[in-house]
C-alpha cells in the first residue's frame, strides 16, 4: 500500500496591529523559532507550519 499526501500546509498569514507582539505569544504557545522581524512583519517557524504576523493599519479583532 502507497501512503500519499493530498495537501500540506505550509503558511499562515496572520492580520494584526503589532506583529511582534502577536509572535512573540505564539512563540511562547507553540514554541519554535523566528525566522525573521521587520516592522510590517515577523515570521516563526513552529511544528509544521510557518506563521506570519503582518501588520495592517486600522485593524480591528472580531469581538
Amino acid at each position: 500500500m502507497t501512503a500519499f499526501h493530498l495537501a500540506r500546509l505550509v503558511g499562515i498569514s496572520l492580520d494584526c496591529p503589532d506583529p511582534q507582539r502577536l509572535a512573540d505569544f505564539y512563540l511562547g504557545l507553540l514554541g519554535g523559532r523566528q525566522l525573521w522581524a521587520k516592522d510590517s512583519s515577523v515570521a516563526i517557524e513552529v511544528p509544521g507550519a510557518v506563521l506570519v504576523a503582518q501588520q495592517v493599519d486600522g485593524h480591528v479583532p472580531p469581538d
